[in-house]
């Protein structure tokens, strides 16, 4: 993620330089893009001061130890975490403000427990020539089968369409849009069976229409970086999120496109969705709403990104992806992304988010995604549950 190094050094100096008031907000979270939205906030205002606290993984064992109002992290939605939180102050107001998709799991009498601010969406991206104009707004997995497929032939293999085994996220992004969210109460599990049924779907699509070709492309090409290889016209796609894709150099994504991956329904699944939520011991409610209601308003989101320019600050979006805000993204992002304006998500199109296991920001590329293509590529025979313990014996939050 980009900036995070000038982030983190300004939270070493907040941290060692300000003290807590009565009055303070004391805002715990994991996410660097955090800081920036903060320290606008107290710089434009006098009344209320937002104590920013870094940590680099929420957990548990961290809440109790010290009490704190606010919580900002990607990892909210694991039911561990929303046992410890509170109905934040007049959330209702709100509900109809954001995407639908991001609060419905989350609702409680009305009102979001879990309080969006950002979100990242999955892409297939491609040359601004593979399409007839205009392109697809979306690719859903069955049609990327279909134009994946390789014709039969002897010939030199120098050129891909696409492949499952190049990305490990494409795979999770396949399984969590048919329902495997790999938890239960908070903690990491799955359905054996189904995805059993999923690896011997996937391995069956590989050996019928790319056969071992994947592979010796990968090991003929892929030392390259595959957005070259993509220019260069010897991939036809790339999996890459929105943030990542909207953040490339221009020299090379000035001749590409892109197309949300979906589901056979054409939705969207929202990606590292940033929440933010009140402890179950919070205090200072006057204050905390007040803070709230103006880091959600348009205007506030609208100055802060006119502000973030001015610093050149090159991380995506608010607060690293797109914003909760629906208006937000149509008149205020559009304006800095271009190719944006022109591909705006809809609230209906958004397929709304599970709950996702505690420490899941680390577990799924360190353990999900690796083991996804160790198996597909036949490198890895042990069950996935193994592989989480052998990880998890050495993983320090």
């Amino acid at each position: 993620m980009k900036g995070n190094l000038y982030l983190l050094f300004f939270i070493l100096i907040l941290n060692g330089c300000r003290s807590g008031t009565p009055d303070n907000i004391k805002l715990l979270s994991d996410s660097p893009e955090t800081l920036l939205p903060i320290e606008y906030f107290n710089s434009i205002q006098e009344d209320i001061r937002v104590e920013f606290i870094y940590t680099k993984r929420l957990d548990l064992q961290k809440l109790d130890q010290q009490k704190y109002d606010l919580l900002i992290s990607r990892n909210l939605s694991s039911p561990v975490f929303l046992e410890k939180l509170a109905i934040p102050p007049n959330q209702e107001k709100f509900a109809d403000k954001y995407y639908p998709a991001l609060t419905s799991p989350y609702l409680l009498r009305k009102s979001p427990v879990l309080i969006p601010l950002s979100f990242d969406l999955p892409l297939i991206i491609y040359r601004d020539d593979q399409f007839s104009d205009p392109p697809p707004f979306t690719i859903s997995f069955e049609e990327l089968d279909e134009l994946s497929t390789l014709p039969a032939t002897d010939e030199a293999l120098s050129q891909m369409p696409f492949s499952p085994l190049w990305d490990g996220r494409y795979l999770r992004a396949r399984l969590l849009f048919s329902g495997e969210d790999f938890q239960e109460q908070g903690k990491f599990n799955y359905d054996q069976e189904k995805l059993s049924l999923f690896m011997a779907d996937q391995r069956e699509w590989l050996m019928e229409n790319q056969g071992e070709k994947a592979l010796e492309f990968s090991r003929k090409y892929r030392y390259i970086p595959d957005i070259q290889l993509l220019n260069q016209g010897r991939l036809d796609f790339l999996y890459m999120e929105l943030s990542e894709y909207l953040t490339q150099q221009e020299s090379l994504s000035k001749a590409l496109e892109f197309s949300y991956l979906s589901n056979s329904q054409k939705e969207c699944l929202p990606l590292d969705v940033l929440y933010m939520a009140i402890t179950s011991q919070g205090s200072n409610h006057r204050q905390m709403e007040q803070f709230i209601d103006t880091l959600l308003s348009k205007d506030f989101q609208k100055d802060f990104l006119l502000w973030k320019d001015s610093l050149r600050e090159d991380s995506f979006g608010f607060m690293g992806g797109l914003s909760s805000l629906p208006e937000v993204n149509r008149y205020v992002l559009s304006d800095y992304y271009q190719q944006l304006s022109l591909r705006m998500i809809q609230a209906e199109q958004l397929h709304p988010t599970p709950s996702l296991p505690e420490n899941w920001i680390d577990l799924a590329p360190d353990v999900i995604d690796k083991w996804l293509i160790h198996y597909l590529e036949g490198e890895e025979t042990q069950e996935l549950q193994n592989f989480y313990r052998q990880w998890d014996l050495h993983y320090i939050p």
